[in-house]
């Protein structure tokens, strides 16, 4: 038996240069460890490029991928942006001019009659998603053209000239007794679940999905636009595909059963929970932490700041202890992620009040020296999420031996 895992996601996450996420740190541990485990048993696959497939490809690939992503300096996705020979200083120039164009239109906006004022705001929010779609697609070029040229050298992109299967078409070395396995964020292909319908039928090749969350579905004002109706079409789509569901906690399990019985969409009849572990990968050697913290001195959130992960109710928290403390008594407050979707109110906030008058410190993006550092010299940290499929910068602080002041939400306790 072999076991493929679909490594596309990570791929095309790798392409636009983003930092490692959860989901992606947890995979790739996972791909490692089975690696290690049982070498002889485990292939890795992306999609082909005329939608027909996939193809095997080398570990050797998916380690690169994971170093570069682990280990990018913070900013790397807008160096490697702005240093192509694209003329995409125009693209950084509007960027800039954003806000000033904000607050004109805001202020035209005021002018307008109520009734015509709601239509409008949602043309001008569909514009800027469209702009945030072309600066996607800016960004993914470099990587289209070390495909383009890796595609003329081998027929296919990153294929690497070797002998076993490296390359091949899965449909050709597969079998009934295989399992092909997603435990990623596979849900932006938005024909998924054809390909794994094919697959199925010609090779007899069993499904599996681990399945970190629902909060797509069961929560979808954490999201922007339409990004919940992707996921909901992949779980509809291919939950019933499965031969074998996992989830990384209780909680999502309850969440998945209700969501298929509300539904009536047929159980995969083995369904198991896959618990993420407590384990961090602490690199060898210092890092330096940033200037102005003092270790010891400091509370930590670790988190993309968004929506869900609740960053206004520690903002307003601190505010209120330095209204009601000597200054020296509160603690410097961290936040440690990069800065996501929907906060442009808090992040409007946390500038008008000089970053709580220096007392918040932001670290984006950082990398695992510096995420390793973070933790050994906190204090405490904190994690007040209203929804979590697991948490895992509660694993992470707890494997530091740190207390994590949590929220008592779905899969957190």
């Amino acid at each position: 038996m072999t076991i493929w895992f679909d490594v596309e996601d990570l791929f095309q996450y790798a392409r636009v240069g983003s930092r490692l996420s959860g989901i992606q740190r947890c995979s790739c541990e996972l791909f490692s460890a089975m690696v290690r485990l049982v070498p002889q048993e485990v292939g890795f696959l992306r999609h082909r490029t005329d939608g027909s497939g996939m193809r095997v490809v080398a570990w050797s690939d998916v380690q690169q991928v994971y170093a570069t992503m682990a280990l990018a300096p913070p900013g790397a996705e807008a160096r490697q942006l702005f240093n192509d020979d694209i003329s995409v200083p125009v693209l950084q120039s509007a960027l800039a001019r954003m806000p000033v164009i904000g607050r004109f239109l805001r202020a035209v906006a005021r002018r307008v009659p109520f009734e015509v004022r709601i239509p409008l705001g949602q043309a001008m929010r569909a514009q800027a998603k469209v702009f945030r779609a072309l600066i996607a697609a800016v960004r993914a070029i470099p990587a289209a053209r070390r495909e383009s040229r890796s595609r003329s050298s081998y027929g296919e992109p990153g294929f690497q000239p070797s002998s076993g299967r490296i390359g091949k078409d899965v449909r050709e070395v597969a079998g009934p007794e295989d399992f092909l396995v997603a435990l990623g964020a596979p849900w932006a292909c938005i024909d998924y679940s054809a390909r794994i319908t094919g697959l199925k039928a010609k090779t007899g090749i069993r499904f599996a999905i681990l399945i970190y969350d629902m909060i797509p579905i069961v929560r979808p004002e954490f999201f922007l636009g339409g990004d919940h109706l992707l996921f909901s079409a992949f779980i509809r789509d291919c939950v019933p595909l499965a031969d074998k569901l996992m989830t990384v906690s209780r909680a999502t399990a309850c969440d998945v059963e209700l969501y298929l019985r509300n539904r009536n969409i047929n159980n995969p009849q083995h369904m198991s929970v896959l618990r993420i572990g407590t384990g961090f990968t602490q690199p060898d050697g210092p890092a330096r932490l940033p200037d102005n913290l003092v270790p010891g001195e400091f509370a930590l959130f670790v988190a993309t700041i968004e929506p869900r992960k609740n960053h206004h109710l520690v903002f307003m928290a601190w505010r209120r202890l330095l209204e009601t403390l000597p200054r020296d008594r509160v603690p410097q407050l961290v936040f440690a992620g990069r800065v996501g979707w929907m906060v442009n109110d808090l992040m409007q906030q946390i500038r008008s009040s000089d970053h709580l008058g220096g007392k918040l410190t932001i670290v984006e993006k950082p990398d695992d020296q510096v995420l390793a550092a973070l933790y050994r010299n906190a204090r405490f940290t904190l994690f007040p999420s209203f929804y979590e499929g697991w948490g895992l910068p509660v694993s992470e602080s707890l494997a530091f031996g740190k207390v994590c002041l949590a929220s008592n939400s779905t899969s957190i306790p």
